[in-house]
């Protein structure tokens, strides 16, 4: 299950997902559920009882995602160098880009960021070209 949480308090949930007991029994044999947090350095997976999940959603913490088509894209930017992005497909990347792009074996893209007249701008690029990139300017 894919949720959201508010970016100011992303931290402090995959903190408390660490480190919160909601009860030690419920810890130790309540049913467990996979949470999946999109974030700046890709998905966050995290393993949480469904009494502590329904308790932070009772509080407004974090909220279920409506099943929006997600892709993990590799980016490279010369001054903040290499980091994993979560996008939207229809949102920050289209499903046309999606498909002449995705690297069929990892089912990611790869991009670069590039500025044009001070202006920070994104290119989705063939994974071979990144690679190459890559392995010029950040290794």
């Amino acid at each position: 299950m894919i949720f959201s949480v508010a970016s100011n308090l992303r931290s402090n949930v995959l903190a408390f997902i660490d480190f919160y007991f909601l009860n030690p029994l419920d810890e130790l044999f309540g049913e467990r559920v996979e949470l999946e947090i999109p974030g700046p350095g890709g998905i966050t997976k995290r393993s949480v009882t469904k009494k502590w999940l329904a308790q932070m959603q009772a509080e407004g913490k974090i909220a279920k995602v409506a099943n929006r088509p997600l892709i993990q894209v590799h980016m490279l930017h010369l001054m903040h160098g290499y980091r994993v992005e979560t996008w939207e497909i229809g949102k920050d990347v289209s499903a046309d880009i999606v498909e002449r792009f995705r690297d069929a074996e990892k089912h990611a893209l790869y991009a670069i960021t590039l500025s044009k007249s001070g202006e920070p701008e994104r290119h989705v690029i063939p994974k071979s070209a990144w690679e190459d990139l890559k392995a010029q300017y950040f290794d």
